[in-house]
C-alpha cells in the first residue's frame, strides 16, 4: 500500500486561502457595522431649530444683553431665561463673570463675551431682536458709568438656522453709543414651514418703561 507524501506547498496555499477568506470577511462585517453610523451622522437632529447669539469685545467691562420677542408676544432676556418656545441659554454680565480668585490670585477664564437665545420651535409671524446696554466700567474704576454715558461698543449679533443643517441667515455689527441704549439687531419674518420669509433693521422697542 502506498502512501502520498506530504507537500509543506499545499499546506501553505491552504493556510494563505484561510488567512485571505477571514479577511475578507472580517472587511465585509466591519462595513456593515460601520455604514448605518456614518448615514446616522449625516443627519443629527439638534433640539432646536434657531440659535441667535451675541458677541462683544472681550476687553470691555460692559454687561450687554439680548431681547427677543415673538409672534405670541412671548419675550426672553435675562430677567425671563424661559417663555414660549425661547430660551435664554446664557446671560453673560461682561468681565464680571470672567474673573475669578484662584489660590488667591485675580484670574481670567473664559473671556469671551458672549450670549446665546435658541428657539426650540417657532410660530408663523414676527420675531424682534434687540440689544440693550445695562451697564459699563470704565478701566480700573469701580463705579459703573451713568445711564446715557457715550461709549462706542459693537456688538455683533447672528441669526443661524441649525437644524437640519448649520447657515447663516442674518449677522449685523451694531455700534452701540451710550449706557442703556436700545438697539434692533434685525427683525424676521416666519413662515409655517419654518423658514424666514422676510428681513428687517428698523427699531422697534421690546423693553417697556415697567421693565426698566
Amino acid at each position: 500500500m502506498s502512501h502520498k507524501k506530504f507537500d509543506f506547498r499545499t499546506a501553505y496555499i491552504d493556510l494563505l486561502i484561510n488567512l485571505l477568506t477571514g479577511t475578507v470577511f472580517l472587511f465585509i462585517l466591519t462595513t456593515l457595522l460601520i455604514a448605518p453610523i456614518t448615514k446616522q451622522s449625516e443627519g443629527i437632529k439638534k433640539n432646536a431649530d434657531y440659535i441667535i447669539t451675541m458677541e462683544w469685545p472681550e476687553n470691555v467691562d460692559c454687561d450687554v444683553d439680548m431681547w427677543v420677542r415673538d409672534p405670541q408676544n412671548n419675550i426672553v432676556s435675562f430677567k425671563m431665561p424661559e417663555y414660549g418656545l425661547m430660551y435664554y441659554e446664557r446671560d453673560d454680565m461682561g468681565q464680571r463673570r470672567s474673573i475669578f480668585d484662584v489660590d488667591g490670585k485675580k484670574t481670567v477664564i473664559d473671556p469671551d463675551n458672549k450670549e446665546y437665545v435658541t428657539l426650540r420651535g417657532t410660530f408663523p409671524g414676527e420675531y424682534v431682536v434687540n440689544v440693550h446696554v445695562y451697564s459699563c466700567k470704565a478701566a480700573n474704576e469701580e463705579k459703573g458709568l451713568a445711564i446715557n454715558y457715550p461709549i462706542n461698543l459693537p456688538v455683533v449679533v447672528e441669526l443661524m438656522k441649525i437644524n437640519p443643517s448649520i447657515v447663516s441667515v442674518k449677522k449685523v455689527v451694531l455700534t452701540m453709543t451710550q449706557v442703556w441704549q436700545e438697539q434692533t439687531a434685525f427683525r424676521f419674518i416666519m413662515g409655517n414651514n419654518k423658514n424666514i420669509i422676510r428681513l428687517m433693521t428698523d427699531y422697534v422697542p421690546i423693553m417697556g418703561e415697567e421693565q426698566r
